[in-house]
């Protein structure tokens, strides 16, 4: 599933995750059970710095979706596009020539700075500007001081999401609440492709249902009992959408994700569900975060990964 824009890549695995593909009937020795939970643990604040990172989900404080034509925008109610307070009355206009492009039409005094993505040149936003369409893969970045917004496509609509980098969250956020660590949800499935590969039919938290290839799905056993996940591809890794028995209630109700390793000569691959966490919408109601399909919602209750708490 192509989510490395929406959703936080998690890939790392401690090297006693990745011992226990060439050894899946190995029972950690009491080192290996502490070496772990100390990666856990480290694992658990590059995943909070990650979230509060500028190109993070904490900071986002707006997403607009973009209709064919024009739209105005600025901080004044009037505008089709109405931003936080801080921002100036009116900050130009965005038009969308098609579902494919937009360009921006700076106001008669321009305020907005433009940068391209990746690169440190900054530059003040000529009269009109393309800042996307589908061939750029991205979209230019516009800010004025703390507030910066661009373009992102999912589906067939267009949106402006907007960042705020003097977010309150951004500082109110400081841990996770998380089940104990537990080496049993740490678990060796296999590996069962599907020839020709899956379609999966993905709902986001916005309605939107797309298309997405699963090259197979994880099949796994726990206290005697069979389960079996779909998977689909990023990268080096497989990513899951899953739900069980605790969403809803401890955990978040539109699922948790995780990422695996890819099979090993064996077939074998790890899962860690002390890493499964919590999709970007629980920490921002401006995501567009895919729910698991109905094949990913299991029957057992995983008390393993992070939890639902709703001050975040």
């Amino acid at each position: 599933m192509k989510v490395s824009t929406i959703i936080i890549r998690l890939s790392f695995l401690s090297l006693i995750t990745s011992f226990l593909l060439t050894s899946c009937d190995h029972k950690m020795s009491e080192e290996e059970v502490a070496a772990y939970k100390v990666a856990h643990q480290k694992w658990q604040q590059e995943r909070i710095e990650k979230l509060k990172a500028p190109n993070g989900y904490v900071n986002l404080a707006g997403l607009y979706i973009l209709n064919k034509g024009l739209s105005t925008f600025g901080s004044d109610s009037s505008n089709k596009i109405v931003f936080p307070e801080k921002a100036p009355a009116f900050l130009g206009k965005l038009r969308v020539t098609n579902t494919k492009s937009v360009l921006y039409e700076a106001p008669s005094e321009p305020v907005v700075m433009m940068k391209e993505e990746g690169k440190d040149s900054i530059w003040e936003a000529p009269a009109l500007q393309l800042v996307y369409d589908d061939s750029m893969h991205m979209s230019l970045q516009m800010s004025h001081e703390a507030l910066t917004w661009f373009v992102i496509k999912r589906g067939d609509e267009l949106a402006v999401r907007l960042r705020d980098f003097e977010n309150p969250k951004l500082d109110s956020l400081q841990s996770i609440d998380s089940y104990p660590v537990d080496v049993n949800w740490v678990i060796t499935a296999e590996f069962e492709p599907y020839d020709p590969p899956k379609v999966l039919k993905i709902q986001n938290i916005l309605g939107i249902t797309y298309d997405q290839p699963s090259p197979g799905r994880l099949v796994f056993e726990k206290d005697g009992e069979e389960y079996a996940l779909d998977v689909t591809e990023e990268g080096d890794e497989f990513f899951v959408t899953y739900a069980d028995e605790t969403t809803g209630e401890e955990t978040y109700g539109g699922g948790r994700y995780m990422y695996t390793t890819k099979p090993n000569s064996s077939g074998e691959v790890v899962m860690d569900f002390n890493k499964g966490y919590n999709p970007p919408c629980v920490y921002t109601p401006f995501a567009t975060c895919p729910l698991p399909p109905p094949q990913n919602k299991l029957k057992v209750a995983i008390l393993a990964g992070e939890k639902f708490a709703s001050h975040y």
